[in-house]
């Protein structure tokens, strides 16, 4: 539950001095950190909550026992404890805080950029505030070395997933990301995003997505994603997602030809200038029709500063979009391409369960779309009329 108290008249103090906010947001939660610093003071706060640590924002779930936050009059604080806490609790935080949405709470500096109340967002806020209160929750697990990997959900070996990825450009501002997608539920059973070298997210997703029962693995294609790409080619993973050279328009017939030497696929996923807003577009439908599930407070972040901005969706200044963008191509993706891809897996299933063992004592194997009284003969169309050929002299 999310309460908004209008405010025209006080002023908070901040780092360039005492600005004027828009309103007061008071949030229900079930859990809450309660994180003691080194100054003696202590705040209760939301998993997402923003902090700042020399400048830049760091959330309340990535902070570390001995983390340093920048605090009052150009100070440092150290974070001394941090405990996860259940029980209702009210938690208020201050919105739209004038120049640079910073301002002091308990002398430390927190950050408030909150686009719930803006009406820029690309999804609608009340959309935004229901996922916080109603999926977001934490992971059951937090695997890898830096525990980017984020698990809701295990593998089950009667599901059907795709590993959808976003690779960093290697500038050093952004993420490489992943989501792990249960097809048939629409739900995010994992997520992955850390600044990694492109050698070790290739490793990394040939080792979540053979986890997830050979998951359909989708890579965006541009600039370094074809590093990333190759070198999951080159390990033999053969269950790759193909786009369309032109336009991303394949359709089932171009699908089932992939294996076919069909030229005019291309490993990965490629982000067309035309289709982009058609991707963004999708994943609004289903967010905001609540047809599509997902717990990743990582995510829901992204999500409330991926805004319009000139005319385009696109993260605000000093943030990322990285899970937005896997996650719009895995549901654009939900949609299309995945639809044909297990329609071919499908059919070549049924092809494979249509063969059945010869009665013959030759052990060969024979279609029960051949001639069932005899397997060894052919069908010959000919001038002279059509006649049935024995071959079974084949046999020697």
């Amino acid at each position: 539950m999310i309460e908004l108290v209008k405010n025209s008249k006080y002023k908070v103090l901040t780092p360039s001095g005492f600005q004027s906010f828009s309103a007061i947001r008071a949030l229900k939660k079930d859990e809450y950190y309660n994180i003691v610093f080194s100054n003696g003071k202590s705040i209760k706060c939301s998993t997402n909550h923003k902090f700042i640590r020399d400048g830049i924002e760091i959330f309340a779930h990535d902070l570390e026992i001995g983390s340093f936050l920048d605090s009052k009059n150009d100070g440092k604080v150290v974070v001394l404890s941090k405990t996860l806490e259940s029980g209702e609790i009210f938690l208020y935080d201050l919105v739209n805080v004038n120049n640079e949405s910073i301002f002091y709470s308990n002398d430390i500096v927190s950050h408030n950029c909150d686009f719930a109340t803006s009406g820029n967002t690309v999804i609608q806020p009340d959309i935004l505030n229901w996922y916080e209160d109603n999926m977001i929750k934490e992971p059951i697990n937090r695997e890898g070395l830096d525990r980017a990997l984020w698990v809701w959900e295990y593998p089950d070996p009667m599901k059907y997933y795709m590993v959808v990825a976003d690779v960093a450009r290697g500038d050093g501002m952004d993420y490489s990301a992943y989501h792990v997608i249960d097809v048939d539920t629409l739900t995010q059973v994992a997520e992955y995003k850390s600044q990694i070298d492109t050698r070790y997210f290739a490793n990394e997703l040939i080792s979540i997505a053979t986890k997830y029962n050979r998951a359909l693995l989708v890579i965006e294609n541009a600039n370094i994603g074809w590093d990333v790409i190759q070198s999951v080619l080159e390990s033999g993973y053969n269950n790759m997602h193909y786009s369309h050279r032109a336009d991303n328009s394949a359709d089932f017939q171009t699908y089932l030809s992939v294996h076919n030497g069909n030229n005019t696929l291309v490993p990965g996923f490629t982000m067309a200038t035309k289709i982009r807003l058609n991707i963004i577009e999708k994943m609004r439908d289903f967010i905001e029709n609540k047809h599509v599930t997902f717990r990743s407070i990582r995510l829901l972040d992204e999500l409330r500063v991926f805004i319009w901005k000139n005319g385009k969706q696109q993260a605000m200044q000093g943030y990322n979009d990285d899970l937005v963008m896997a996650f719009a191509i895995a549901m654009f993706l939900r949609e299309t391409s995945v639809r044909y891809k297990k329609a071919a897996d499908s059919l070549t299933v049924s092809v494979m369960n249509n063969i059945g063992k010869s009665s013959s004592d030759a052990g060969f194997y024979n279609t029960s779309a051949i001639n069932a009284q005899n397997p060894w003969s052919m069908n010959v169309n000919a001038p002279g009329g059509d006649y049935t050929q024995d071959l079974t002299w084949l046999l020697g």
